[in-house]
């Protein structure tokens, strides 16, 4: 009885997994990239925790693109990866081989600038 009981849970769960998870990888791919580029919507995804502040999004759109977080997903699809290089070579057409150092370094002191506005024990 209890092992049926597990038995079912686990068809169960893999369905969801399986009916939630595939699908969102077939949203992307190398089209559906140059399809976002040429669109001026260019993404870039990845899994994880997320939320962004405001402040973050639009220092995204000055250098061309948005994060797109799945959520916590444990790899991203194939297809996902796909849309990526795409993207990340349309990137660096753009803003340059090295945009990433200059992004990340902006981005490193907004984040610092927004802990020191919502955190009262920073100064």
């Amino acid at each position: 009885m209890r092992y049926n009981l597990i038995i079912r849970l686990s068809i169960i769960v893999t369905i969801i997994v399986v009916v939630i998870c595939i699908p969102s990888g077939y949203k992307f791919g190398k089209n559906r990239a140059v399809f976002d580029i040429a669109t001026d919507n260019a993404k870039l995804i990845y899994s994880g925790w997320g939320g962004q502040p405001e402040e973050i999004k639009v220092l995204q759109k000055k250098y061309g693109f948005q994060e797109y977080n799945l959520g916590c997903t444990v790899a991203l699809h194939k297809s996902m990866n796909q849309y990526n290089d795409v993207i990340n070579q349309y990137l660096d057409r753009l803003n340059g081989r090295n945009w990433r150092i200059t992004y990340e370094k902006e981005r490193y002191q907004l984040e610092s600038e927004l802990v020191r506005v919502y955190d009262p024990k920073q100064k």
